[in-house]
């Protein structure tokens, strides 16, 4: 395996990692890191459910963000 495919490796299995931590305890370092790496379609979907639940809902832009993560991060587990 190349220096390419390691580091392809290496980001897939961090990704994971930051994916398992936020979605078990809601929060984490890797947050900015997770919505980066975000394709356009889920991107799409988190800003608009982010910002429909900080104006509708009340929450605070960093819960908002958060719990639309969440919900970009489990849709289609059910």
């Amino acid at each position: 395996m190349g220096n390419l495919g390691l580091y392809v490796k290496t980001a897939k299995k961090r990704s994971q990692e930051l994916r398992e931590s936020f979605l078990a305890q809601g929060q984490g370092a890797g947050l900015d890191e997770l919505i980066a790496g975000l394709s356009e379609a889920e991107r799409g979907l988190f800003e608009e459910r982010a910002g429909i639940l900080e104006l509708d809902a009340g929450l605070s832009r960093g819960a908002a963000e958060r719990a639309a993560l969440r919900e970009v991060l489990t849709a289609g587990r059910a």
